[in-house]
């Protein structure tokens, strides 16, 4: 197998390579998906409808963000960009982060206590008695455990939403279906009546829900062109505007979309770099390769098998 699995990627046309995380969840794993990418830059597979690689299609879509979170009211409120604390890091933040120390935490989209690393220092941070701490949540979980506070949210049934996706191109409209239950509320409406009642007298504050998906389609990614939020209310999910559409035998179909297909990889050259002078400047090493760290297995003789390396 050794010797025919890379003789036929080599000779058979197309040939593609389906990526998953779980190749990253060892040690070298960053250089190991590293030396995957390049697999179809060396045989050229990227020039052939069907060929190439795939982990994930995510950051195609390009969505106008600072739209949304508007990081220009941090700067408008504090006069500076405000502290940001890596969500990784949440363990060590909620201890030992001075001047000033974390005195509240509001959770939604996540359940920290049961996902982010260091377990035992997020539950310590967590269970601080100086601590308030608000989950907006649909279930209880793992966090909700150490709330002050728990607000009901909504689910995907329950509000409207602009999708995009991980494994393929089409952006997606979904509506409300049912009422919310309860005192359920999205985070929009949780997000706004709060700015409300703290006095925040900004605009942003006060548009709906339509309004904020026209202003995240308002972006310069051209393969959002012509897609506007009143043609995915009528379509439902749209595919981004990678070619003009073409007309074969009758049938309106989509031309093949081969986006590496003459270079333009987001590298510095526009090039697929196998040595890297950017990498080389991040202290990653010009060919790549963050090794995890190792001081689990040599304080206490184990290896975490599934570790999450750095480099990937």
């Amino acid at each position: 197998m050794i010797v025919k699995l890379p003789r036929e990627y080599a000779s058979v046309r197309p040939a593609i390579i389906r990526v998953n995380y779980g190749v990253q969840r060892s040690e070298g794993g960053g250089m190991a998906t590293r030396a995957i990418a390049m697999l179809p830059c060396i045989t050229g597979s990227w020039k052939e409808v069907g060929g190439g690689l795939q982990l994930s299609t995510s950051g195609a879509y390009g969505l106008n963000r600072e739209a949304l979170e508007r990081p220009d009211l941090m700067v408008q409120s504090l006069g500076r960009p405000a502290r940001t604390v890596n969500m990784v890091e949440l363990g060590t933040a909620l201890n030992t982060l001075p001047d000033p120390p974390i005195q509240a935490l509001f959770v939604y989209n996540s359940n920290p206590a049961a996902v982010c690393p260091n377990h035992n220092e997020v539950v310590r941070g967590l269970r601080r008695p100086d601590l308030f701490t608000v989950v907006h949540e649909q279930f209880f979980t793992d966090t909700t455990d150490y709330a002050d506070i728990v607000l009901p949210a909504t689910t995907f049934f329950e509000h409207k939403e602009l999708q995009t996706a991980y494994g393929h191109y089409y952006l997606q409209m979904s509506h409300q279906a049912i009422e919310p239950p309860g005192e359920c509320r999205s985070n929009v409406e949780l997000f706004r009546s709060l700015a409300e009642h703290i006095g925040f007298e900004d605009a942003c504050f006060k548009e709906s829900v339509d309004q904020m998906m026209d202003s995240a389609l308002a972006s310069e990614n051209p393969w959002l062109k012509d897609i506007d939020r009143k043609r995915l209310e009528r379509e439902g999910h749209v595919r981004l505007s990678f070619e003009e559409r073409g007309v074969d035998r009758g049938s309106e179909k989509f031309r093949f979309f081969l986006p590496f297909a003459k270079g333009n990889f987001a590298t510095p050259s526009g090039k697929a770099e196998l040595y890297s002078e950017s990498l080389k400047a991040q202290g990653a090493g010009s060919r790549g390769g963050v090794h995890a760290s190792q001081r689990i297995a040599t304080r206490l003789g184990i290896r975490i098998v599934s570790a999450r390396t750095a480099g990937a």
